[in-house]
Protein backbone atom coordinates (compact mmCIF):
# COMPACT_ATOMS: atom_id res chain seq x y z
CA UNK A 1 0.00 0.00 0.00
CA UNK A 2 2.73 2.45 0.99
CA UNK A 3 4.69 1.65 -2.18
CA UNK A 4 1.67 2.34 -4.40
CA UNK A 5 1.07 5.68 -2.72
CA UNK A 6 4.73 6.62 -3.16
CA UNK A 7 4.70 5.51 -6.80
CA UNK A 8 1.68 7.72 -7.50
CA UNK A 9 3.29 10.67 -5.77
CA UNK A 10 6.60 10.20 -7.57
CA UNK A 11 4.72 9.95 -10.86
CA UNK A 12 2.96 13.24 -10.07
CA UNK A 13 6.30 14.78 -9.07
CA UNK A 14 7.86 13.56 -12.31
CA UNK A 15 5.04 15.07 -14.34
CA UNK A 16 5.42 18.34 -12.43
CA UNK A 17 9.17 18.37 -13.14
CA UNK A 18 8.63 17.77 -16.86
CA UNK A 19 5.97 20.50 -17.07
CA UNK A 20 8.07 23.03 -15.15
CA UNK A 21 11.16 22.33 -17.27
CA UNK A 22 9.09 22.65 -20.45
CA UNK A 23 7.56 25.95 -19.27
CA UNK A 24 11.03 27.23 -18.34
CA UNK A 25 12.46 26.36 -21.75
CA UNK A 26 9.48 27.84 -23.60
CA UNK A 27 9.78 31.15 -21.73
CA UNK A 28 13.52 31.25 -22.53
CA UNK A 29 12.84 30.69 -26.23
CA UNK A 30 10.13 33.38 -26.24
CA UNK A 31 12.45 35.81 -24.42
CA UNK A 32 15.22 35.13 -26.95
CA UNK A 33 12.86 35.87 -29.83
CA UNK A 34 10.96 38.85 -28.39
CA UNK A 35 13.79 40.57 -26.51
CA UNK A 36 16.60 39.84 -28.99
CA UNK A 37 17.18 43.41 -30.13
CA UNK A 38 14.93 45.56 -28.01
CA UNK A 39 13.92 46.42 -24.48
CA UNK A 40 10.23 46.38 -23.61
CA UNK A 41 8.99 49.11 -21.27
CA UNK A 42 6.28 47.77 -18.98
CA UNK A 43 5.97 50.74 -16.61
CA UNK A 44 7.86 53.55 -18.33
CA UNK A 45 11.51 53.68 -17.28
CA UNK A 46 10.68 52.15 -13.90
CA UNK A 47 10.15 48.54 -15.06
CA UNK A 48 11.61 47.23 -18.30
CA UNK A 49 12.21 43.78 -19.77
CA UNK A 50 15.68 43.28 -21.19
CA UNK A 51 17.47 40.13 -22.35
CA UNK A 52 20.33 39.01 -20.09
CA UNK A 53 22.15 35.71 -19.67
CA UNK A 54 23.43 34.34 -16.36
CA UNK A 55 26.43 32.03 -16.87
CA UNK A 56 26.53 31.04 -13.20
CA UNK A 57 24.00 29.88 -10.63
CA UNK A 58 21.46 32.04 -8.85
CA UNK A 59 22.60 35.65 -8.57
CA UNK A 60 25.64 34.86 -10.82
CA UNK A 61 27.42 32.76 -8.20
CA UNK A 62 30.13 30.59 -9.72
CA UNK A 63 30.43 32.68 -12.88
CA UNK A 64 34.20 32.23 -13.12
CA UNK A 65 34.21 28.52 -12.31
CA UNK A 66 35.28 25.92 -14.86
CA UNK A 67 32.38 24.55 -16.88
CA UNK A 68 32.91 20.97 -15.66
CA UNK A 69 32.57 22.11 -12.03
CA UNK A 70 29.39 24.09 -12.71
CA UNK A 71 27.93 21.11 -14.59
CA UNK A 72 28.82 18.71 -11.77
CA UNK A 73 27.19 20.93 -9.15
CA UNK A 74 24.06 21.43 -11.28
CA UNK A 75 23.72 17.65 -11.52
CA UNK A 76 24.80 16.62 -8.01
CA UNK A 77 22.64 19.00 -5.97
CA UNK A 78 19.25 17.98 -7.45
CA UNK A 79 20.32 14.33 -7.61
CA UNK A 80 21.39 14.27 -3.96
CA UNK A 81 18.16 16.05 -2.94
CA UNK A 82 16.14 13.49 -4.89
CA UNK A 83 17.96 10.51 -3.37
CA UNK A 84 17.78 11.92 0.16
CA UNK A 85 14.07 12.60 -0.14
CA UNK A 86 13.38 9.26 -1.82
CA UNK A 87 14.88 7.31 1.08
CA UNK A 88 13.50 9.58 3.82
CA UNK A 89 10.01 10.22 2.44
CA UNK A 90 6.99 9.00 4.34
CA UNK A 91 3.86 8.03 2.42
CA UNK A 92 1.90 10.87 4.01
CA UNK A 93 4.47 13.59 3.32
CA UNK A 94 3.33 15.14 0.05
CA UNK A 95 4.75 18.62 0.72
CA UNK A 96 8.36 17.42 0.67
CA UNK A 97 7.81 15.66 -2.64
CA UNK A 98 6.33 18.79 -4.19
CA UNK A 99 9.21 20.88 -2.86
CA UNK A 100 11.68 18.35 -4.24
CA UNK A 101 9.99 18.57 -7.64
CA UNK A 102 10.52 22.32 -7.68
CA UNK A 103 14.18 21.97 -6.64
CA UNK A 104 14.87 19.43 -9.35
CA UNK A 105 13.02 21.43 -12.00
CA UNK A 106 15.01 24.54 -11.10
CA UNK A 107 18.37 22.81 -10.77
CA UNK A 108 18.14 20.78 -13.96
CA UNK A 109 19.19 23.47 -16.42
CA UNK A 110 22.56 22.51 -17.88
CA UNK A 111 22.64 24.87 -20.82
Amino acid sequence: MKNQILKKRFLKAGIMIVLLVAADQITKIVADIVLAEKTISVIGDFFQLDLAYNPGFGFSMGTGWPQWLSMAIKILIPLSAALFTFFRLKASDCTRLEALSLIIADGRCLW
